[in-house]
């Protein structure tokens, strides 16, 4: 059988990448917060956030604790959120690598909140996947 990646690539221009990245910041008039998960979607995660450091993102977005370590061997010290719920026994991975959690459990939360560390609070948006639902919330 022959190997998908002998018959399909992909070449990025990473200064289009920052060209594009510069036109959003300018129309959102914050800082962004680019999601370099999966890779980057495979466009290469280092190098992409690497590229976009010239915007002075808020942070990156990640999918696992994983991609998040690849992101601080890289050097890079911006915020990073894990958008991926995470477990209770993997906080100490990812307090050690300095990353954030988003958590919509309040078992979670209230176990990460221990921590003193800062987390983002994941929203159900009504597709009922993840994030804390409204009507949760205590009156």
């Amino acid at each position: 059988m022959q190997r998908l990646t002998s018959r399909a690539w992909v070449e990025i221009d990473l200064g289009a990448l920052l060209r594009n990245g510069e036109r959003y910041a300018r129309a959102a008039g914050v800082p962004l917060l680019p999601m370099v998960k999966a890779d980057a979607y495979g466009l290469g995660a280092v190098a992409v956030a690497r590229a976009l450091l010239a915007l002075k993102p808020w942070g990156f977005g990640v999918a696992t604790i994983e991609e998040g370590e690849e992101l601080r061997a890289a050097g890079i010290q911006a915020p990073i959120l894990v958008f991926s719920p995470l477990l209770p026994a993997q906080f100490d991975d990812a307090r050690a690598a300095k990353l954030r959690p988003v958590l919509g459990d309040a078992r979670a939360i209230e176990r990460w909140c221990s921590t003193g560390e800062p987390w983002h609070l994941a929203i159900d948006t009504g597709m009922n996947r993840l994030g804390f639902r409204s009507d949760n919330l205590r009156r």
